[in-house]
């Protein structure tokens, strides 16, 4: 008898879903909640298929590894399924996600144009380190909007580099093109023309609207006349805002109204350029942000 494939038990979990969306108990399932539970019955139903097979042609291998010289091996002919990849202990589609193995997070990637970048803020906590913090000191904003960080710690070079005493050749000479700094292995931090090669690719109509396609559709404040962010190309900017020092300590600010990225490109020995995007604006522009601010990280693909 051939063993029932397990697809119907997900379409029915989805059913439950849909038919009970009314229920405040229940939820519909996420993007990689559906793909875990296709996999799942994918691989029991390839599983199965094989155990089939496999059974089926037990008398013809047997027949050929006893008329074999010295009943020599016979290989299967089942399929073999890749397995389902893991991040620690979390299952994830390696078409759509990375795992950063320092901590195992998994991570949303996108294409856009011929570059990969990540879909989503690093949110990686340097070990013994006090200049990555999530806004306010609130771990859960970490969760949404990934981690901060001042150019030092994001670049992965010596502290004394964001103190204004130092040359550019002092620091700068440290970072060069597909500098990883605090990125995960395989990605680097993005230089100005990295990040400009993005905003033209966005702004594919010419209409200085960048940053339109590559705000988040959601979290970000209204403005008058300015649209909400599109998110369709998959990008998914949060108004992260952004981390400043206050005397001996930092303070946060423009949390749903803007988000600056860091890149490794220096305007100065006390300054980066850094792309910024405003609620108040459909563009993408870059400021000159000193080293000591508390910014986001967006990795691209080597």
């Amino acid at each position: 008898m051939k063993t029932p494939s397990k697809l119907p038990l997900v379409c029915a979990v989805l059913v439950l879903f849909i038919s009970c969306s009314d229920n405040e108990s229940l939820k519909f399932p996420t993007e990689a909640e559906v793909e875990l539970m296709y996999a799942s019955s994918s691989s029991t139903k390839n599983s199965s298929s094989s155990s089939e097979k496999s059974s089926s042609s037990v008398s013809s291998s047997s027949a050929q590894s006893s008329s074999s010289a010295g009943g020599s091996f016979t290989q299967s002919s089942s399929s073999i399924i890749d397995p389902i990849p893991m991040c620690g202990t979390t299952p994830y589609n390696s078409e759509k996600y990375f795992c950063d193995t320092r901590d195992y997070k998994v991570y949303r990637f996108v294409t856009i144009g011929n570059q990969v970048w990540m879909a989503e803020n690093l949110n990686y906590d340097v070990p013994s380190n006090d200049t990555d913090l999530c806004y306010n000191d609130r771990y859960d904003n970490c969760n949404i909007y990934g981690r901060f960080y001042d150019w030092t710690t994001a670049m992965a070079i010596f502290s004394p580099c964001s103190n204004k005493l130092f040359a550019v050749s002092d620091c700068g000479a440290t970072v060069s093109a597909n500098h990883q700094g605090i990125c995960p292995n395989g990605w680097h931090l993005p230089s100005h023309s990295e990040w400009t090669a993005l905003m033209n690719f966005a702004d594919f109509e010419n209409d200085n609207c960048a940053g339109t396609y590559l705000k988040s559709n959601n979290l970000w404040n209204s403005s008058e006349n300015i649209p909400e962010g599109l998110g369709n190309d998959g990008f998914a900017a949060f108004p992260s805002g952004y981390g400043y020092t206050s005397g001996d300590s930092y303070s946060f600010n423009n949390i749903g109204n803007s988000v600056i990225w860091w890149s490794i490109s220096e305007e100065s020995e006390e300054k980066s350029w850094a792309p910024t995007i405003f609620y108040t604006s459909e563009d993408v522009n870059f400021t000159v942000t000193p080293k000591e601010y508390l910014l986001s990280v967006r990795c691209i693909r080597n």
